[in-house]
């Protein structure tokens, strides 16, 4: 798997925790971690982060990938993704739940898991599309699930960018981002420490 070629070191506990989404269910440090002073979920503080995000993908994104789309309604990071899809450019969203009420001209959602990678690339070139320029990963948090998500890393090129919300207390983002190479990336883990969290990497 691509992780294999991106991390320092292995995030798996090897245990029925590499399954977990809820910090609550982890365990220590996560459910410690908590203790954030924001209630919203996706905060102005994000919304900033991740604009900041794609503003330093070079050249300008293009090719937009959301992984959990519009997820907390009127303050869903989706709408700040949509805002710098340009005219010529797509956003493709992935969902388990049908996200179809959002899509337009440059703007498509697909109902499906994001593990299944083969059919959502194919779906993603039958648009013409054969790179990314940003992904966006806010869907389920576990270990595995974010494992299996950063595979979409395989169609960025120098340059582009992968961001995650939920850095600061879910188990999976959190020890992902931890244990990238900075050989291969430039990575900012947490831009919003004192919330549920959001960082980004630029691949090199």
């Amino acid at each position: 798997m691509k992780w294999e070629q991106d991390l320092i070191k292995d995030i798996r506990t090897h245990t029925e925790k590499d399954d977990i989404c809820d910090p609550l269910g982890f365990g220590s440090p996560f459910e410690e971690k908590l203790k954030r002073s924001t209630t919203t979920e996706f905060n102005e503080c994000n919304h900033d982060a991740l604009q900041k995000a794609i503003d330093v993908c070079n050249p300008k994104a293009k090719y937009f990938l959301e992984i959990g789309v519009c997820r907390n309604e009127g303050t869903s990071s989706t709408f700040t993704v949509l805002k710098n899809v340009p005219e010529d450019g797509y956003f493709f969203g992935v969902d388990i739940e049908d996200k179809s009420f959002l899509n337009t001209k440059n703007v498509k959602t697909i109902k499906e898991n994001s593990r299944n990678y083969n059919t959502i690339v194919s779906w993603i070139k039958s648009f013409g599309v054969d790179h990314l320029d940003f992904i966006h990963i806010d869907a389920i948090h576990s270990i595995n699930q974010v494992l299996h998500d950063w595979e979409y890393s395989n169609l960025l090129l120098p340059g582009g960018v992968v961001a995650f919300h939920d850095t600061t207390a879910h188990p999976g983002p959190y020890s992902f981002i931890n244990a990238i190479n900075t050989d291969k990336w430039e990575v900012f883990p947490n831009v919003c420490p004192n919330d549920y969290g959001f960082g980004y990497c630029i691949l090199k």
